[in-house]
Formats: C-alpha cells, structure tokens, sequence
C-alpha cells in the first residue's frame, strides 16, 4: 500500500543533513550539486515519507566503485539492477531499521531529461499553490485505488507531464 503522510517540516532538515554527510563522503567526488527533489522537497505537499535527492554530474562515467562506496557508507543500497530500465540513471536507497524506504538517491547528469523533469517539476508546484492542492489530491486518491507503488507512480504521470509542459509554456 502506497502511505501518504502530510507534509512534514522535518523533511527540509533531514534532506540538509544528508545532503551534507553526501557531500563530505563524496568530497574528492566529480559531483557538480546536490538538490532535494520529489514531494517533500515541496512546502506544504503531502507525500510519500522518503527524501528524494538527486546528485549532479558531469556524466555517469564518473561514478566509479570509490563514488558507490562512499554512498553506501552513509548506509544506502545501490541497485544497479534498475540500470536496465532507467539506463541514465544510478539509484541508491536507504531503509530505516524496520525496512522501511526513508531516503533514495538519483545520480544522474546535469542538465539530463531525468534532472531537468525533476526540477522543473518541484519548481513549478514550490511556487503554484493550486497546482500543489491538485497534485496533492490526486496524490491522496490514487494512493487509495493504487496498492503497488509502481501503479500509483505511473497513474501520476499524466499530471506530473502535464504540469511540466505548463511550465515550459510559461517560462
């Protein structure tokens, strides 16, 4: 079952420490920054309780064993079996000690679709009050007809496309 929890000031705060634990473990590391992504980067969004953060870099060719290594230090899962399907991508997460997900990683190229979308995304609903309300019932609603996760994140996705063409239109 996918949870939705209501936003959660906390969430700001927990992406700032984590940010800086990333960034002294990877401070011999190509990355170019690190930003807080997804829902709870969103003031006032309900959302799913996992931070999302997405790491910068020049390209995927620099994400070598010392990079995983220092990532997985800070108690994090890569998963390189999810290269197969999002091959622009390198993907981390981290569980609490019940199991359950509190904070993944996207390393992925500056400038990429992948970081583009995500920015544009969270920039768009951070200053769209109506827009966030939308996305945040529609959050709340798909997560009651949706058991699996990968079905609540794909019945999102017409939304999250749409809000994003918005975006560029009005930019």
């Amino acid at each position: 079952m996918v949870a939705i929890a209501e936003y959660d000031p906390r969430w700001a705060d927990d992406f700032q420490h984590e940010k800086k634990c990333l960034l002294e473990a990877l401070a011999s590391s190509p990355i170019m920054m690190i930003e807080h992504v997804g829902s709870t980067a969103i003031l006032g969004l309900a959302s799913k309780p996992v931070i999302d953060i997405m790491i910068a870099v020049k390209n995927l060719d620099v994400i070598n064993e010392s990079v995983i290594d220092a990532i997985c230090s800070l108690g994090y899962k890569y998963r390189p079996d999810l290269e197969e399907e999002m091959p622009f991508r390198r993907y981390f997460n981290k569980n609490d000690a019940q199991g359950k997900r509190t904070h993944q990683i996207h390393v992925v190229p500056y400038m990429s679709p992948f970081w583009n979308r995500l920015i544009l995304f969270r920039d768009y609903l951070r200053v769209r009050t109506d827009r966030k309300n939308e996305y945040a019932d529609l959050k709340c609603e798909l997560a009651k007809m949706h058991a699996k996760k990968s079905d609540y994140t794909k019945a999102k996705s017409d939304f999250i496309n749409l809000v994003i063409l918005e975006s560029i239109t009005l930019s």
